[in-house]
């Protein structure tokens, strides 16, 4: 019975607390009260009585900025911009990752004859290759694609600092889709364009995590960047564990060329979008909300100040 007393008297205190400062939160939040905010002192006395400490707002030099916070979360009735803006773009890695995906599967059914094994232990030869690549061409094709990714990281943040970073984005992945349909067709010629248009989609692909960086520097809130960021490159981790078997699954019903179509189209679709509802910068969206925005401007504004000082 002494531990479920001392444990009642825990919650009991607990709660207490909560409530004094959810009424210091109100308080200071109400725009008919003072700009000040007060901090509960507990004394260890036995009858835990608490006494309320005046101290000015203006001695924490994020308390201009906490109340604007609150006001602008609790008038956001959708899903903010911002946040549609990153799972936009999480899906736009998600489908950079999977063309990414689309060679190293497919080059299986490309270059190895479709076998089955008869009852007598033989094996009969069901569909001859179509490509008769050795294994270094392969690992060439398969790899040319990282030749161009590696020369444009560093170039892409000059990109994204000298042009619009979600146009940046929006037109290398839309590059990247668009080469990836002309792929079955250049594997048909010669393995040698097939190695170009590879070449030319790490070349444009290059720049997208850069980009991404660069969007994130206009409507990512100081405290909501870790998150934002988040949602955003995790669509190239689920694009990757996703590109894989889905890759397959196409090569296996289909044929090895439909991945690439499959990855081709919905690129250049999710491009489409992504040029029609990404801005720049949040003052030029012509459908965020006035709290959002305020909100996003203000916040990233004061933490530049409060950087400079």
């Amino acid at each position: 019975m002494e531990y479920i007393y001392h444990f009642t008297n825990i919650i009991r205190n607990t709660t207490q607390n909560l409530s004094y400062k959810v009424s210091g939160v109100l308080q200071r939040n109400n725009p008919n009260t003072q700009s000040d905010y007060a901090e509960l002192i507990e004394d260890d006395d036995a009858t835990q009585r608490r006494h309320i400490k005046t101290i000015p707002a203006t001695s924490s030099k994020y308390a201009s900025y906490i109340p604007s916070r609150l006001r602008c979360i609790d008038s956001i009735k959708a899903m903010p911009v911002r946040y549609q803006t990153a799972f936009l773009s999480s899906l736009g890695f998600l489908i950079s990752f999977g063309i990414r995906c689309n060679m190293g599967v497919s080059v299986v059914a490309m270059t190895h004859n479709e076998t089955e094994k008869l009852s007598n232990g033989t094996i009969k030869i069901v569909k001859q290759a179509e490509f008769d690549w050795t294994p270094g061409i392969i690992g060439i094709v398969d790899s040319s694609f990282f030749w161009g990714y590696l020369i444009t990281q560093v170039p892409g943040g000059y990109l994204a600092a000298k042009f619009p970073a979600n146009h940046v984005f929006g037109f290398a992945l839309g590059i990247s889709s668009f080469l990836n349909l002309f792929i079955p067709f250049a594997a048909k010629i010669h393995y040698g364009i097939v190695m170009i248009l590879r070449i030319l989609q790490g070349l444009v692909e290059g720049v997208t995590y850069p980009a991404a960086h660069g969007i994130w520097r206009w409507w990512a809130p100081p405290l909501e960047r870790s998150t934002l960021a988040t949602i955003s490159f995790t669509g190239s981790y689920a694009g990757a564990v996703l590109g894989i078997p889905l890759s397959g699954i196409l090569t296996e019903y289909f044929n090895w060329q439909i991945a690439f179509y499959f990855y081709g189209l919905i690129g250049m679709i999710w491009s489409v979008y992504w040029w029609h509802f990404s801005y720049e910068r949040p003052a030029i969206h012509p459908k965020i909300s006035e709290a959002e925005r305020i909100y996003i401007e203000e916040s990233i504004g004061e933490a530049s100040s409060i950087a400079n000082k």
